[in-house]
């Protein structure tokens, strides 16, 4: 009898704990519920992501803020990664304010055409509305921190995004290939636009960089061949490699004098640029930056540059003129390839002088620059003085050109006691050299 009873008491314990072990569930386990499959992220936070699942004739999607499950209320947190990616007849989802990440390749491929994000979510995921082709407006709450690479790449009639303020990172190719978007301002609170964030936009016109950028990467505007003019804010120090590459309605670009150095291919094939003001800040030009340039007529070089590389200014078939300083000290034979109707402009006894002689090429021997000659005109006189006030009062830093000509005292910077030293020169007959 006693064996019996243990027996019974063992059959009794084993049952009710594969009872409890069944009503457990995993957390790798899929649960599904009106027509949604989740996974369980935290039971003791009690939170779960939206995962992939059979949604393929779905058209419309509205996700719960929070499921049941046994007896615990459990919250969405998450759309997974590729929840759902090819949904090709997905046109509508509905996104509860209780997620605050989406996925990587969350709806990547499907037929959404507006989507709201809500003020919860924080992250979106890399491809996460990757070719959407059809999703034409997206509207980013302020609580987005992330847009993470390809985000919204090939999303070809997307044409209005509203950037959060407090958005601080862009990834690679964002919004590569959204050939409808036409205009793009990005908040003060971002400080890098990543390699190939808008290229191939076609139809970018306007776009707004803040000065907390510090970095335009790689190819960020490549191809966006109906970008006309842009200003690159004071707080880059580098336009990168390709940046406007093929911007082939680029007309007019102004750049900071915090940038250094122009890298390769950095305005290569910008067919409509004509001319450009390079600042003395930029010390180092990179082959090809500005290769088949083929609208280009003038460039003067800064006292900077030391060195002109290979191809810089290859394919400029219009390229008239180039002022070349007296600090330059290596030209690269294959430095103005194709360029065939131009004239160096430089000083005598420099190494620009012997490069054009040598290679045939017509060359302007520039005179010294007259002391007090802001206007060129051979004299230093009243509007002389009046260009150096207006510059001062405009707070602009002179070039090194206007340095050594207004800096009649020597005291290395231009203001209005050079002015003053014009005037009394002038009223006197008297030259300033």
């Amino acid at each position: 009898m006693k064996k019996i009873a243990i027996i019974i008491i063992l059959i009794i314990i084993i049952e009710t704990i594969v009872l409890c072990m069944n009503n457990v569930i995993a957390a790798e386990d899929i649960i599904e519920i009106d027509g949604l499959s989740y996974k369980i992220l935290s039971e003791t936070e009690k939170t779960v992501e939206v995962v992939k699942g059979e949604y393929n004739n779905l058209t419309e999607v509205k996700i719960p803020s929070s499921i049941q499950i046994g007896n615990g209320n459990y919250q969405v947190k998450v759309i997974g990664n590729s929840a759902f990616r090819y949904c090709i007849k997905l046109q509508s989802i509905t996104i509860p304010n209780s997620v605050i990440s989406i996925g990587n390749n969350a709806f990547h491929c499907s037929e959404l055409q507006s989507i709201t994000i809500p003020n919860s979510v924080t992250s979106i995921g890399n491809y996460a509305f990757g070719a959407c082709t059809n999703l034409e407006i997206i509207n980013l709450q302020n609580s987005v921190e992330t847009i993470g690479e390809y985000a919204f790449y090939g999303c070809t009639k997307l044409k209005e995004v509203i950037m959060p303020n407090r958005l601080k990172t862009i990834g690679n190719s964002a919004f590569r290939e959204c050939e409808s978007l036409s205009e793009i301002k990005i908040p003060d609170s971002v400080t890098s636009i990543g390699d190939s964030t808008f290229m191939s936009c076609t139809k970018l016109q306007s776009i707004t960089i803040p000065n907390s950028v510090t970095r335009i990467k790689t190819s960020a505007f490549r191809y966006c061949t109906k970008l006309q003019s842009i200003t690159i804010p004071n707080s880059v120090t580098n336009i990168e490699g390709s940046l406007f590459n093929n911007c082939t309605s680029l007309q007019e670009i102004t750049i900071p004098d915090s940038v250094t150095t122009i890298e390769s291919g950095a305005f290569e094939h910008c067919t409509s640029l004509q001319s450009i003001i390079i600042p003395d800040s930029v010390t180092t030009i990179q082959a090809a930056a500005f290769n088949y340039c083929t609208s280009l007529q003038t460039i003067e070089l800064p006292e900077s540059i030391t060195k002109i590389n290979s191809k810089t200014f290859n394919g400029c078939i219009n390229l008239e003129k180039i002022i070349i300083p007296k600090s330059v000290e290596f030209i690269n034979i294959e430095a103005f390839k194709g360029c065939s109707n131009f004239t160096i402009y430089t000083y005598e006894d420099t190494y620009a002088q012997t490069y054009a002689e040598e290679n045939n090429i017509p060359v302007v021997l520039i005179e010294k620059y007259k002391l007090g000659d802001m206007d060129g005109d051979g004299l230093a006189d009243p509007y002389d003085a009046y260009l150096i006030n207006v510059m001062f009062e405009e707070g602009r830093i002179p070039t090194q050109k206007e340095l050594e000509i207004g800096d009649i005292d020597g005291d290395g910077t231009v203001d209005p006691y050079d002015a003053y030293l014009i005037n009394v020169a002038f009223e006197e007959g008297r030259t300033l050299d």
